[in-house]
């Protein structure tokens, strides 16, 4: 199954990485051009235990990306919703992922937003 992982911190890059080494083909995406770049150099940016194993175990069925390119069969968003002042949370991360599968969505299929 295509899989996308919109989010590559902490918890979004544990979660695509192990999707891929249960054979799923997993596009990760991340703002983060720094995290992308070090990502596509083999290198595991995050200390997370046994993530950098789960890196390679993943092999060429991972890789990651600033923008998401085709929509796949499943995405998950795995982004902050930080706490605001008034004790709610900061959904723009989720809605600026949203937006992004739009975009995708509209580029494969010509689907009007």
């Amino acid at each position: 199954m295509k899989v996308s992982v919109i989010g590559l911190g902490k918890l979004g890059l544990p979660l695509a990485a192990h999707l891929a080494t249960r054979g799923h083909e997993v596009t990760g995406v991340d703002s983060n051009k720094e995290l992308v770049a070090a990502l596509g150099r083999g290198e595991c940016p995050i200390e997370e235990t046994g993530l950098a194993e789960t890196l390679i175990a993943a092999g060429c069925r991972f890789h990651a990306v600033e923008r998401l390119a085709e929509l796949p069969e499943a995405t998950f968003i795995v982004v902050p919703t930080p706490s605001k002042q008034d004790g709610g949370f900061d959904n723009s991360y989720v809605l600026d992922a949203a937006r992004d599968i739009g975009v995708a969505l509209r580029d494969a299929i010509g689907y009007k937003l």
